[in-house]
């Protein structure tokens, strides 16, 4: 239940990742550690260093990391290559010894200071992490014309580039007093890009095709974020009882050719309510979240004239459709639990999560080659919403530890990308998909 104050329609649950960048408490002495890695697999290699200490009353943390990585060695003979319609039913092995375009490679470093005390702790990191990766047996098709170019594709790489920046700023302050314990408070702001390329590798000739080769220029997907949070600690000593209310602004926008979706702004409103009490019989553990989600974009639909070819260019118009739509979701979570023996405990939990459909569920409208498909958003998307009940059993005994879960789960207006028939397609009319 306690899961909900921090993250918004966890239905396949959380990952919480803890790395004391920003320390609530003073570090007792100074850490130093220096990792090395090397992988026969792919001849690739990672090392890694990082430092925390105390200096002059702030505590210090600092972090590098870098890894290389090759394309991975396979048996000879384990890409098969199922050939198209005019060879149907035929197949050959490829004697590579490796797969092509699987090498990847990152580099992350991260600095966190902070002031501990009495009255709790004030903290600020930053942190850039940048990722490079092949995408191998990427998503390709070709029509009927396009069939005599497709060896002049054979050749082609395409790889992602990832680059994350993100600064906190997070504390705590220590009221103490009858009704408010202490107050947790957080800022975040994020600039997340994702790049897709293509590129020729070795015996292409450079400006062969320039021409038709105008549509493979880098595609590049952002994501800037602002978020605002703070729980306000109502627990005394009888119960433990917490208040969240976070507010998020989020920007997201695609610019390239594979640009399916128009820049989207999502603002985000929740308040959360989480209690744990121990009574009589059991443990009782409440969570409850409400969340006021605000969506605004628009969609471009592309209209065609019939003209000579040398005017085709300038006969596409593109008109915008705008939407603008605010969703309210809510989630609880109930646990009871009690101890049956000194080594035993049962547990039975409830809950009911929703999550509103994403800006790009809802607005996503163009060719992604990266998937080989012409992908459409739904702006009428229903709230996706997972019931669940679990039994489960845990047993500890002088560092023996045992657990069994019974669970059933069930997911309303399952959200996904689902590939449309050739009646589907037809509906759309003379919409392009750009031969997806």
């Amino acid at each position: 239940p306690s899961s909900l104050l921090y993250s918004n329609g966890t239905i396949g649950g959380i990952v919480n990742i803890v790395d004391n960048t920003i320390a609530r408490k003073d570090f007792e002495e100074s850490t130093f550690r220096l990792g090395l890695e090397a992988q026969t697999v792919n001849d690739g290699d990672s090392h890694d260093v990082s430092y925390q200490n105390n200096l002059g009353g702030l505590n210090i943390s600092a972090a590098y990391k870098d890894s290389k990585f090759g394309d991975y060695d396979i048996p000879n003979g384990a890409v098969i290559h199922h050939e198209d319609d005019d060879h149907a039913g035929e197949e050959h092995e490829e004697e590579l010894g490796y797969l092509p375009n699987s090498d990847s490679g990152s580099t992350a470093q991260r600095l966190g200071i902070s002031k501990t005390g009495d009255w709790g702790y004030f903290g600020v990191s930053i942190s850039d992490t940048e990722n490079l990766y092949g995408i191998p047996f990427h998503g390709d098709s070709h029509d009927e014309d396009e069939l005599e170019e497709e060896d002049e594709h054979e050749g082609e790489r395409i790889f992602s580039k990832t680059d994350s920046n993100v600064i906190n700023v997070e504390g705590s302050y220590i009221v103490g007093n009858s009704w408010l314990t202490k107050i947790d408070y957080q800022f975040r702001d994020s600039d997340y890009a994702h790049t897709e390329q293509h590129a020729e590798e070795e015996g292409h000739v450079e400006g062969e095709e320039e021409e038709d080769h105008h549509e493979e220029e880098p595609t590049t997907f952002t994501n800037d974020a602002q978020e605002y949070g703070a729980i306000f600690d109502l627990g005394n000593d009888s119960l433990s009882q917490k208040v969240a209310v976070n507010y998020v602004i989020e920007d997201i926008s695609v610019i390239g050719h594979e640009a399916f979706i128009n820049p989207t702004e999502s603002k985000e409103l929740t308040l959360g309510y989480y209690l744990s009490k121990e009574l009589d019989l059991f443990h009782v553990d409440l969570g409850v979240r409400h969340d006021q989600i605000s969506r605004n974009g628009s969609i471009s639909h592309h209209e065609e004239h019939e003209e000579p070819e040398e005017e085709l260019e300038e006969d596409h118009e593109e008109e915008l459709e705008f939407f603008d739509r605010d969703i309210n979701t809510t989630s609880y979570s109930l646990t009871l639990s009690r101890d049956v023996t000194e080594f035993l405990e049962v547990g039975l939990g409830l809950s009911s999560v929703e999550r509103a459909p994403s800006a790009v569920e809802l607005l996503m409208n163009g060719p992604h080659l990266a998937t080989g498909r012409f992908e459409a958003g739904n702006f009428n998307l229903e709230s996706e919403r997972a019931d669940n009940i679990d039994l489960s059993f845990s047993y500890s005994n002088n560092g023996l530890y045992a657990g069994l879960t019974f669970f059933h789960n069930d997911v309303n207006n399952y959200i996904y990308l689902m590939d449309e028939t050739e009646g589907d397609h037809a509906d759309h009319g003379d919409d392009d998909h750009d031969g997806l």
